[in-house]
């Protein structure tokens, strides 16, 4: 059967794309790194989300740490017997079946399909009032094409009785913000909104206000924190690549275990204290919009 001809790009949000004069380097001086720490140090009060079925989206380009929340997320999920469906859509890189059970992906890599079945994925939430994660890749576009297509996403979700969780995730790099430029100008501004700035990234040995400083004072992340999007600072996990290697939960990698019949030397015992510490740490991190995990 001969292949389904690709739509023009003409009509789709794109956004992976830096826009023109949009995303711009700044520089912050030492008042501003001020203000942002002690933005950080004092979230705001995220709305409450609790005993509601919610769709998660994780947001980003690339690289930026997007399957490390997700399956972080997923996780916690499990360990507190929450129920709920896991989505991934990427194009590029399907990793996060590797790690948690039951992953539903398209079942095609064309961007139209692919929007089609992330269409049919939360139709059927909506429909079933059911919680689920949504893991958009660095190479997705079917959300920025159903958004295209109904720039009121947010409020349809919502009325239709789940509530919408968009989990931007950022690097270092000013040039992430571009996805949360593009949704927000296409009309995609869920109320439960996280700016997740991963502090894994980016030179180690400079604070984390100096490698977010320009990310924060971007005039695109001041309006997002001004219609209540809640930043937060996603703690380094020093041993990911080990654990990554290894293909192993970050429970029993904090434990010294690998899964039963799998060959291979567990994580090591420093490399268990610091596993233990992040998981620790990411919960603290998270406590402000703690209702709007699964």
């Amino acid at each position: 059967m001969s292949k389904p001809p690709k739509p023009g790009a003409g009509n789709v949000v794109n956004l992976f794309t830096e826009p023109d004069d949009q995303i711009e380097e700044m520089p912050v001086g030492r008042e501003k790194q001020a203000a942002t720490r002690m933005e950080l140090a004092s979230p705001k009060a995220a709305i409450d989300l609790s005993d509601k079925p919610k769709c998660i989206m994780t947001i980003g380009p690339g690289n930026v740490g997007k399957t490390t929340l997700m399956r972080w997320l997923a996780e916690r999920g499990q360990d507190r017997g929450s129920t709920f469906l896991v989505g991934a859509v990427d194009p590029d890189k399907r990793g996060l079946e590797d790690y948690v059970e039951n992953v539903q992906i398209p079942d095609t890599t064309d961007p139209a399909g692919a929007a089609r079945w992330v269409e049919r994925f939360l139709n059927y939430i909506m429909k079933s009032k059911r919680t689920a994660l949504i893991d958009y890749g660095g190479g997705d576009t079917s959300l920025g094409r159903i958004v295209e297509d109904m720039p009121d996403l947010a409020g349809v979700m919502r009325e239709a009785g789940v509530e919408p969780v968009a989990l931007y995730v950022f690097s270092h790099r000013t040039a992430d913000l571009s996805p949360l430029v593009n949704l927000t100008n296409a009309g995609f501004t869920p109320t439960a909104t996280a700016l997740i700035l991963n502090a894994g990234t980016g030179d180690p040995t400079r604070t984390v206000e100096e490698r977010f400083g320009r990310t924060m004072w971007h005039s695109a992340f001041r309006a997002a924190v001004d219609r209540g999007a809640v930043p937060v600072i996603m703690p380094r996990l020093f041993p990911a690549k080990e654990i990554e290697d290894r293909r192993v939960s970050f429970g029993m990698a904090s434990q010294g275990r690998m899964p039963e019949g799998r060959q291979g030397v567990p994580l090591g015992t420093f490399d268990q204290a610091r596993t233990r510490h992040w998981l620790r740490a990411m919960e603290q991190a998270f406590e402000p919009v703690a209702s709007w995990l699964p």
